[in-house]
This record gives C-alpha cells, sequence and structure tokens, in this order.
C-alpha cells in the first residue's frame, strides 16, 4: 500500500502495483471462502447440526456493534440506559424547541357561493362506474348507492 502510495507520481508504475495489490486482494477473499465452504462441507460430512448456522454466518450481512453509551451535554460520558434515554430526549427538545411564538393563521376563509346538496348529488350520479377509487379509497359505486 505505502508502494502504491509513493509510486502515484508515475502512472505506470502505479498501474502495476495497484493490479498487484487488487490480485492479491482477491486471491485471499478466494481463499477465505475456499475455507469457509471445507469448513461447512465438512460439517455436512460429519452431520453437524451447527452447517445451517455457519451458512448463515458467511450469507448473512454483518452488523456493525452498537457502543452503549453517549456523551452528556458536558462532555461526561453516559452508560446508563436511564441517562441515555434522559439525554436522548433533552437533545430532542433542544433540536426541535421553536421559540416563534404564535404562528399568525395564514389560511383564508372560502369565499364563494356556498356549495349545494343537490350540486354533490347531480356530480356523483354523472360520474362513470368502474372507475378507480380515489385517495379516499370508497368507489363511486358505494356513493351513488349513498345517496339513493
Amino acid at each position: 500500500m505505502t508502494l502504491r502510495r509513493k509510486a502515484k507520481q508515475d502512472p505506470s508504475r502505479y498501474k502495476s502495483i495497484d493490479k498487484e495489490i487488487k490480485k492479491m486482494c482477491n486471491e485471499a477473499k478466494e481463499e477465505w471462502i475456499n475455507g469457509q465452504c471445507k469448513e461447512i462441507e465438512d460439517c455436512k460430512k460429519a452431520d453437524n447440526a451447527y452447517m445451517h448456522q455457519n451458512i448463515n454466518d458467511i450469507a448473512s450481512k454483518k452488523r456493525t456493534a452498537q457502543s452503549g453509551c453517549i456523551k452528556s451535554k458536558d462532555g461526561k460520558i453516559l452508560m446508563e440506559t436511564s441517562d441515555i434515554l434522559e439525554r436522548w430526549s433533552e437533545y430532542i427538545q433542544e433540536l426541535f424547541y421553536d421559540e416563534r411564538g404564535q404562528q399568525p393563521e395564514t389560511q383564508k376563509p372560502i369565499e364563494g357561493p356556498p356549495i349545494l346538496r343537490e350540486e354533490v348529488e347531480k356530480t356523483i350520479n354523472d360520474m362513470k362506474n368502474g372507475k378507480a377509487a380515489g385517495p379516499d379509497q370508497i368507489p363511486i359505486e358505494l356513493l351513488q348507492a349513498l345517496g339513493n
């Protein structure tokens, strides 16, 4: 790796070193996979109950270990669950605290003539049957049946 960093100025040398490193990495990976496969085959031959567990260990996604601690506001490390939960609560309150006061009313009143019941009934009855339901998931046939 250090050779590759030093050879960055010489493109042809860098390319050959990079190719060699990648080849070594691929060989190491192949060797590791072959070792894992051999271990699974040995488990199968021995009729070992851990064969499926070994397969799952190899095939499953690895999860990173989670830290069981966080820092308090003043930098001290908190390890107790109750302290950690309290710190998270404090952090969320600070994050979403809104000191702007009461928001002004931004919605304007609806202007225009009132909507009549007859207009709604006529519109529902004029709609075609068999169409897809809207965002409320109520089919038009149901609305038409309720109106009759």
